[in-house]
């Protein structure tokens, strides 16, 4: 009967500490499952931040993109069959100042600064520029500006 008693107890400790055991571990579950969610909040905080920046790195990409083929010119017509990058400029700046007289743009813009320097009131218009109510316009023929009535129609 003493060693029944005996092995009572014994079972009996044994069961307290596998108690105790299953508490601890039960603690550290907890503590570990309150971590694990911490983490997966976190990660999901990182990952939508992350998101949120590489959609707007791709939309800055994307901008850019569009505007670096927007600024570009596309010229058709001439043929140019050479890789010196300077000639392909200088022909192109020349073609492009002939075809669409940017020259005459900038001849006016300095006229018109000229005038402003010695006080005129100045005002450039498309193809000319009036100064002090007088209008100037540029002759294609003589390649200057030339007050308007000094201009002569050109014959038929």
């Amino acid at each position: 009967m003493e060693e029944i008693k005996q092995i009572l107890l014994e079972l009996s400790r044994e069961v307290k500490e596998m108690r105790n055991d299953i508490s601890q571990n039960n603690k550290e579950m907890k503590s570990l499952r309150e971590d694990v969610r911490t983490m997966q909040v976190n990660w999901e905080k990182e990952k939508l931040d992350l998101e949120e920046k590489i959609t707007k790195t791709e939309e800055k990409i994307e901008k850019l993109e569009k505007d670096k083929i927007r600024n570009n010119l596309i010229v058709t017509g001439m043929r140019m069959e050479t890789e010196d990058e300077e000639l392909l400029r200088n022909t192109m700046e020349k073609k492009i100042n002939k075809e669409l007289s940017l020259n005459v743009k900038k001849k006016i813009r300095d006229f018109a600064k000229k005038e402003r320097i010695n006080g005129a009131t100045v005002r450039v218009k498309y193809q000319g520029v009036e100064i002090d109510g007088r209008s100037w316009k540029w002759n294609k023929k003589e390649q200057k500006l030339m007050k308007v009535g000094e201009i002569k129609a050109p014959k038929n």
